[in-house]
């Protein structure tokens, strides 16, 4: 993952914290770009919803290649929440760690490859 994406998604978990936030990375030709998007969850300190406008208008914009997500005061071990939802999006995870700054990526789904 490119160094200025993961850059843009710590930026988020900061601006959202003590909120988990989330997001989704877009390609555009050899274009990557991270798009902030609303958590709609309740509670959202605890897991995320990304709003279904905010997924529409990415996948609008590019090919989604990872769906994003923060921990706040949390390691970046996936939750049995995260594999269950990652298993069913089919499309690579990040999770990362704030404010300790941790990132876990690529977490992919077992497709069976």
């Amino acid at each position: 993952m490119r160094p200025y994406i993961i850059q843009s998604i710590m930026d988020h978990a900061k601006a959202e914290y003590p909120n988990e936030c989330c997001g989704l990375v877009i390609q555009n030709s050899r274009k990557q770009q991270y798009i902030c998007c609303r958590n709609t969850a309740p509670p959202p300190t605890e897991q995320f919803s990304i709003h279904p406008a905010d997924y529409a208008e990415a996948e609008d914009t590019g090919t989604i290649i990872a769906i994003a997500h923060s921990h706040p005061d949390a390691t970046t071990q996936p939750s049995q929440l995260d594999i269950a939802q990652r298993d069913l999006s089919q499309i690579p995870w990040v999770i990362v760690s704030w404010p300790e700054g941790g990132i876990f990526v690529p977490f992919y789904a077992d497709c069976g490859d």
